[in-house]
């Protein structure tokens, strides 16, 4: 009993390097192959010194531990920088322990390394249960080898007979090495599978981003281009005047321009900073967004009614900010139905100007309202929640806020605060 208790202790101790190494330190993605390496090296280095440290007692003169099942660890699982390092500490640990019985370790050794050196090579190209097969049958021949060391010591140092007592010891010893290296290679396996599994739906997720982003670039670059083809449609008409066909080409461009800008907008939109701030008037970068939603309102049959009260100026880039609300005017125009007006009103109070768009659609819940903002959320059957996102992240950046007030049934009103800078 006392014997199991000990190399209980020293099963626990073995665990220990899979289990610090793979739970606090594999999974950190800033961790390099070499600062990996040499974190296995040291874990396996300190928890050779602790199993030599509390060995299992034989007799006076003989102790034995599970050792070698951290040298197959190291040599197969981290490579042969690490099972050297490993074999060294244990070599050096050995001789600092006693130099009694020290040549024997060295007579031994070989024993262990060369099967260990000639199925390293292949080791990676098993599958996970036969690499365990592979473990358990190393560990069983450093139980062997240990157990056949021992029987040659007796007979050559003609030790105390009662050690001759405690020869059935090793079988156990060896049946302990089974076990012990079984539990810590199945350990060993479940945590690399872990982190695959990781790595792969971490693959996955970047995969499914970048679809959504994807269709959330086709979502925000419709608008202008919707509103260049339906410019460049009307200039088929023969009656139209050559002053209306360059102003519905110049409005086509525009659109052109507008849906490159956002393009390239997407490309940083994690960080929408304001790069080229000028002074903007807000009533006329909303007449330019009425114009360019007016013909999808139309097409929708809902009635676009401002009231630019407020004539004021903010600060900002004027095709962030004008992106910023179409965004909200087409939003307000989507959740209408045929025949709904869509409001949209500035007002000044103190020093910063209100600019407000509200629809009469069917509203959102408190829930839905909280989570208005977050990537790729959104209350459309199509859409993908970005370019509201965009716009939220805009308006931060020049100093605002947008406030959502809406209740089910009773429509919906987005708010932009904004700080009033500059002259009109």
């Amino acid at each position: 009993m006392e014997h199991l208790k000990d190399l209980t202790l020293q099963l626990l101790l073995i665990l220990m390097p899979s289990f610090l190494y793979f739970v606090f330190w594999r999974e950190r993605v800033d961790a390099s192959r070499k600062r990996n390496g040499l974190l296995g090296a040291l874990l396996l280095a300190v928890t050779m010194v602790l199993c030599m440290s509390f060995p299992v007692r034989i007799a006076e003169s003989y102790v034995a531990d599970l050792r070698f099942i951290l040298l197959i660890v190291g040599f197969l699982y981290g490579g042969l920088p690490i099972g050297f390092t490993t074999a060294g500490v244990m070599v050096i640990c050995r001789y600092l322990a006693s130099s009694h019985g020290y040549e024997f370790l060295l007579y031994g050794l070989p024993l262990h390394l060369v099967p260990l050196l000639l199925v390293r090579r292949r080791f990676w190209r098993f599958s996970s249960r036969t690499r365990k097969f592979v473990c358990v049958g190393l560990s069983f021949w450093a139980g062997l080898v240990g157990y056949l060391i021992f029987l040659f010591q007796l007979k050559i140092h003609y030790l105390d007979p009662a050690v001759y007592d405690k020869v059935g010891f090793f079988w156990s010893y060896t049946l302990m090495y089974v076990i012990g290296m079984f539990v810590v290679v199945t350990v060993t396996e479940a945590f690399i599978e872990n982190t695959r599994l990781r790595t792969e739906l971490q693959r996955h997720e970047r995969l499914s981003v970048l679809g959504e982003l994807a269709a959330s670039i086709a979502h925000e670059v419709r608008n202008p281009l919707t509103a260049s083809s339906g410019f460049l449609q009307l200039l088929t008409r023969t009656d139209v005047t050559e002053k209306k066909q360059k102003q519905y080409l110049d409005a086509a461009l525009d659109g052109l321009r507008q849906a490159e800008a956002i393009l390239k907008d997407y490309l940083t939109f994690a960080k929408p900073q304001i790069r080229q701030k000028s002074t903007l008037q807000v009533a006329a970068c909303l007449e330019d967004a009425l114009k360019v939603t007016a013909s999808y309102a139309a097409m929708r049959n809902v009635e676009l009614q401002p009231d630019l009260q407020a004539d004021v100026c903010v600060e900002g880039e004027r095709q962030k900010f004008g992106q910023t609300l179409i965004n909200l005017i087409k939003n307000a125009i989507e959740a209408s139905q045929p025949g709904d007006t869509v409001y949209i009103t500035t007002q000044q109070r103190k020093e910063r100007v209100l600019i407000e768009v509200r629809d009469q659609g069917a509203g959102m819940s408190e829930v839905e309202v909280g989570r208005l903002g977050n990537p790729f959320y959104t209350t459309k059957t199509e859409g993908t929640g970005l370019g509201l996102m965009v716009s939220y992240r805009i308006i931060e950046a020049m100093g605002g806020r947008i406030e959502v007030d809406s209740r089910e049934g009773a429509g919906s009103r987005f708010t932009i605060s904004l700080p009033i800078r500059g002259e009109k």
